[in-house]
Protein backbone atom coordinates (compact mmCIF):
# COMPACT_ATOMS: atom_id res chain seq x y z
CA UNK A 1 0.00 0.00 0.00
CA UNK A 2 1.82 3.25 -1.47
CA UNK A 3 1.11 6.83 -1.03
CA UNK A 4 3.13 9.02 -3.39
CA UNK A 5 4.38 12.02 -1.63
CA UNK A 6 5.50 15.66 -3.36
CA UNK A 7 8.05 18.07 -2.06
CA UNK A 8 4.90 20.47 -0.71
CA UNK A 9 2.02 18.40 1.03
CA UNK A 10 -0.01 20.83 3.12
CA UNK A 11 -1.97 19.79 6.45
CA UNK A 12 -5.25 19.31 3.86
CA UNK A 13 -3.19 17.10 1.96
CA UNK A 14 -2.53 14.71 4.71
CA UNK A 15 -6.33 14.81 5.79
CA UNK A 16 -6.76 13.61 2.58
CA UNK A 17 -4.64 10.75 3.09
CA UNK A 18 -6.24 9.89 6.41
CA UNK A 19 -9.53 9.99 4.34
CA UNK A 20 -8.63 7.49 1.74
CA UNK A 21 -7.21 5.02 4.53
CA UNK A 22 -10.04 5.45 6.87
CA UNK A 23 -12.38 4.56 4.03
CA UNK A 24 -9.80 1.15 3.18
CA UNK A 25 -10.09 0.26 6.72
CA UNK A 26 -13.59 0.48 6.88
CA UNK A 27 -14.01 -1.56 3.88
CA UNK A 28 -11.91 -4.45 5.30
CA UNK A 29 -12.42 -4.39 8.60
CA UNK A 30 -15.84 -6.71 7.99
CA UNK A 31 -14.07 -9.61 6.65
CA UNK A 32 -11.61 -9.56 9.57
CA UNK A 33 -14.35 -10.33 12.39
CA UNK A 34 -14.86 -14.23 11.00
CA UNK A 35 -10.59 -14.41 11.71
CA UNK A 36 -10.31 -12.73 14.32
CA UNK A 37 -7.13 -11.14 12.98
CA UNK A 38 -7.03 -7.38 13.00
CA UNK A 39 -3.06 -7.24 12.39
CA UNK A 40 -4.20 -5.54 8.95
CA UNK A 41 -6.50 -3.21 10.68
CA UNK A 42 -3.73 -2.14 13.00
CA UNK A 43 -1.38 -1.44 10.23
CA UNK A 44 -3.95 0.77 8.78
CA UNK A 45 -4.39 2.97 12.02
CA UNK A 46 -0.64 3.53 12.25
CA UNK A 47 -0.83 4.40 8.92
CA UNK A 48 -3.50 7.41 9.70
CA UNK A 49 -1.18 7.63 12.80
CA UNK A 50 1.67 8.38 11.01
CA UNK A 51 -0.06 10.87 8.59
CA UNK A 52 -1.85 12.74 11.52
CA UNK A 53 1.63 13.28 12.71
CA UNK A 54 3.07 14.25 10.08
CA UNK A 55 0.16 16.38 8.92
CA UNK A 56 0.59 18.28 12.64
CA UNK A 57 3.74 18.59 11.98
CA UNK A 58 3.16 20.46 8.81
CA UNK A 59 0.69 22.49 10.33
CA UNK A 60 3.11 23.79 12.95
CA UNK A 61 5.98 24.81 10.35
CA UNK A 62 3.75 26.40 8.14
CA UNK A 63 0.47 28.70 8.55
CA UNK A 64 -2.80 26.66 9.22
CA UNK A 65 -6.24 26.85 10.07
CA UNK A 66 -7.08 26.81 13.77
CA UNK A 67 -9.54 24.12 12.90
CA UNK A 68 -7.47 21.64 11.22
CA UNK A 69 -5.64 21.60 14.42
CA UNK A 70 -8.28 21.02 16.08
CA UNK A 71 -9.19 17.96 13.81
CA UNK A 72 -5.55 16.39 13.74
CA UNK A 73 -6.00 16.09 17.49
CA UNK A 74 -9.07 14.62 17.56
CA UNK A 75 -7.87 11.97 15.15
CA UNK A 76 -5.08 11.15 17.31
CA UNK A 77 -7.00 10.07 20.19
CA UNK A 78 -9.80 8.50 17.99
CA UNK A 79 -6.47 6.59 17.01
CA UNK A 80 -5.41 5.79 20.11
CA UNK A 81 -8.40 4.89 21.33
CA UNK A 82 -8.82 2.29 18.57
CA UNK A 83 -5.88 0.80 19.32
CA UNK A 84 -6.41 0.25 22.43
CA UNK A 85 -9.46 -1.25 21.89
CA UNK A 86 -8.35 -3.84 19.67
CA UNK A 87 -5.52 -4.50 21.86
CA UNK A 88 -8.14 -5.33 24.83
CA UNK A 89 -10.16 -7.43 22.81
CA UNK A 90 -13.16 -5.39 21.97
CA UNK A 91 -12.91 -5.15 17.85
CA UNK A 92 -16.69 -3.80 17.64
CA UNK A 93 -15.50 -0.77 20.09
CA UNK A 94 -12.58 -0.27 17.55
CA UNK A 95 -14.97 -0.60 14.47
CA UNK A 96 -17.19 2.61 16.12
CA UNK A 97 -14.07 4.66 16.94
CA UNK A 98 -12.83 4.28 13.22
CA UNK A 99 -16.07 5.49 11.75
CA UNK A 100 -15.54 8.61 13.41
CA UNK A 101 -12.40 9.43 11.66
CA UNK A 102 -13.15 9.38 8.73
CA UNK A 103 -16.56 12.16 8.83
CA UNK A 104 -13.46 13.97 10.97
CA UNK A 105 -10.92 14.07 8.19
CA UNK A 106 -13.66 14.95 5.46
CA UNK A 107 -14.48 17.93 7.57
CA UNK A 108 -11.82 19.89 6.04
CA UNK A 109 -11.06 17.37 2.50
CA UNK A 110 -14.55 19.65 2.12
CA UNK A 111 -13.60 22.82 1.73
CA UNK A 112 -13.91 24.66 -1.41
CA UNK A 113 -11.33 24.37 -3.97
CA UNK A 114 -10.39 27.83 -3.85
CA UNK A 115 -9.66 27.57 -0.18
CA UNK A 116 -6.96 24.28 -0.58
CA UNK A 117 -5.20 26.87 -3.32
CA UNK A 118 -4.61 29.10 -1.07
CA UNK A 119 -3.43 26.67 1.78
CA UNK A 120 -0.76 25.23 -1.00
CA UNK A 121 0.33 28.59 -2.54
CA UNK A 122 1.15 28.98 1.65
CA UNK A 123 3.10 25.97 2.06
CA UNK A 124 5.12 26.95 -1.32
CA UNK A 125 5.70 30.07 0.21
CA UNK A 126 6.93 28.85 3.84
CA UNK A 127 9.39 26.04 1.70
CA UNK A 128 11.51 28.38 -0.19
CA UNK A 129 15.06 29.14 0.29
CA UNK A 130 15.82 33.07 0.76
CA UNK A 131 17.49 33.08 -2.92
CA UNK A 132 13.60 31.19 -4.12
CA UNK A 133 11.78 33.73 -2.22
CA UNK A 134 13.75 36.28 -4.27
CA UNK A 135 13.37 35.39 -7.40
CA UNK A 136 9.63 34.71 -6.56
CA UNK A 137 8.67 38.21 -5.45
CA UNK A 138 8.00 36.28 -1.79
CA UNK A 139 9.11 38.79 1.77
CA UNK A 140 8.18 37.18 5.07
CA UNK A 141 7.92 39.34 8.51
CA UNK A 142 7.74 37.89 11.81
CA UNK A 143 4.40 38.76 13.73
CA UNK A 144 3.39 39.25 17.14
CA UNK A 145 -0.22 36.97 18.18
CA UNK A 146 -2.06 40.20 17.77
CA UNK A 147 -0.68 40.81 14.57
CA UNK A 148 -1.34 37.43 13.48
CA UNK A 149 -4.76 37.79 14.23
CA UNK A 150 -4.86 41.04 11.76
CA UNK A 151 -3.46 38.93 9.17
CA UNK A 152 -6.11 35.92 9.39
CA UNK A 153 -8.96 38.50 9.77
CA UNK A 154 -8.00 40.32 6.21
CA UNK A 155 -6.28 43.59 8.32
CA UNK A 156 -3.74 45.98 6.44
CA UNK A 157 -0.25 46.00 8.68
CA UNK A 158 0.66 49.70 9.19
CA UNK A 159 4.56 50.95 10.38
CA UNK A 160 4.19 51.26 14.59
CA UNK A 161 4.25 55.55 13.61
CA UNK A 162 2.87 55.59 10.03
CA UNK A 163 3.83 59.53 9.93
CA UNK A 164 6.52 59.76 11.38
CA UNK A 165 9.73 61.24 9.61
CA UNK A 166 12.53 59.06 11.47
CA UNK A 167 15.78 58.90 9.41
CA UNK A 168 16.40 55.54 8.09
CA UNK A 169 19.29 54.94 10.46
CA UNK A 170 16.61 55.18 13.57
CA UNK A 171 15.00 51.80 12.06
CA UNK A 172 17.67 49.89 11.52
CA UNK A 173 19.55 50.48 15.12
CA UNK A 174 16.19 49.50 16.64
CA UNK A 175 13.78 47.89 14.38
CA UNK A 176 10.76 48.04 17.18
CA UNK A 177 10.98 51.83 17.91
CA UNK A 178 8.33 54.12 16.59
CA UNK A 179 8.87 54.71 12.75
CA UNK A 180 7.36 55.05 9.63
CA UNK A 181 9.27 52.00 8.57
CA UNK A 182 8.40 47.77 8.07
CA UNK A 183 10.97 45.38 8.14
CA UNK A 184 11.15 42.73 5.78
CA UNK A 185 13.06 39.77 4.55
CA UNK A 186 13.29 37.02 1.93
CA UNK A 187 14.32 34.51 5.09
CA UNK A 188 11.79 32.72 7.15
CA UNK A 189 14.44 31.88 9.53
CA UNK A 190 14.90 35.22 10.48
CA UNK A 191 11.33 36.44 9.99
CA UNK A 192 10.56 33.36 12.40
CA UNK A 193 13.11 34.82 15.50
CA UNK A 194 10.22 38.02 15.77
CA UNK A 195 7.09 35.77 16.22
CA UNK A 196 4.57 34.07 13.75
CA UNK A 197 5.91 33.83 10.36
CA UNK A 198 3.34 35.40 7.38
CA UNK A 199 4.53 35.71 3.38
CA UNK A 200 3.82 38.63 1.58
CA UNK A 201 3.55 39.13 -2.64
CA UNK A 202 6.53 41.82 -2.74
CA UNK A 203 4.22 43.05 -6.01
CA UNK A 204 1.61 44.17 -3.69
CA UNK A 205 2.63 45.68 -1.18
CA UNK A 206 1.82 49.60 -0.71
CA UNK A 207 4.67 52.37 -0.21
CA UNK A 208 8.76 52.03 -1.57
CA UNK A 209 10.40 49.21 -0.74
CA UNK A 210 14.35 49.47 -0.34
CA UNK A 211 16.27 46.55 -1.34
CA UNK A 212 19.67 45.84 0.10
CA UNK A 213 22.11 48.13 -1.79
CA UNK A 214 19.50 51.12 -1.39
CA UNK A 215 19.13 50.51 2.16
CA UNK A 216 23.25 50.87 2.55
CA UNK A 217 22.92 54.07 -0.14
CA UNK A 218 20.55 55.68 1.88
CA UNK A 219 21.56 54.81 5.52
CA UNK A 220 25.05 54.15 5.04
CA UNK A 221 25.95 57.90 5.16
CA UNK A 222 24.99 58.20 8.82
CA UNK A 223 28.14 57.56 10.97
CA UNK A 224 26.29 55.68 13.92
CA UNK A 225 25.38 52.96 10.97
CA UNK A 226 28.44 53.28 8.52
CA UNK A 227 29.83 50.29 10.11
CA UNK A 228 26.24 48.10 9.96
CA UNK A 229 26.60 45.10 7.64
CA UNK A 230 23.24 44.79 5.75
CA UNK A 231 22.63 41.43 4.73
CA UNK A 232 20.81 40.92 1.23
CA UNK A 233 17.80 39.18 2.45
CA UNK A 234 17.06 42.31 4.46
CA UNK A 235 14.00 45.00 2.84
CA UNK A 236 12.39 47.90 4.28
CA UNK A 237 9.70 49.52 3.31
CA UNK A 238 9.29 52.90 3.21
CA UNK A 239 6.29 55.35 2.63
CA UNK A 240 5.65 56.41 -1.16
CA UNK A 241 4.37 60.18 -1.61
CA UNK A 242 1.03 60.47 -0.04
CA UNK A 243 1.11 56.82 0.84
CA UNK A 244 2.10 55.37 3.94
CA UNK A 245 3.91 51.85 4.42
CA UNK A 246 1.11 48.88 4.16
CA UNK A 247 0.80 45.47 3.91
CA UNK A 248 -2.38 45.29 2.73
CA UNK A 249 -4.75 42.11 2.70
CA UNK A 250 -4.17 41.49 -0.92
CA UNK A 251 -0.39 41.17 -0.62
CA UNK A 252 -1.09 37.96 1.87
CA UNK A 253 -0.18 34.81 0.77
CA UNK A 254 -2.96 32.13 2.28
Amino acid sequence: MVWPFGNHLTASDFLKKIAEVAIIANAKIDSMYSSSDFSELLKLLEVIQDFDVRGSRVLQEQTGWEKEAEVFVKIHEKVAQAKAALVQGSPQAAHNILKQILPLAELEVNQPAQTHKKTRLLGLANSYSPEEAFEKGILYRGVSDEEYESYVKGRSFFAKSPFARQPLAVHILDPTSATQFISLTTDRAIAKKFGKVIPLNSAKIRGNLLGPDQIRQKAGKDPSVKKLVVKNTEFILEPANNQPAELPPESFVY
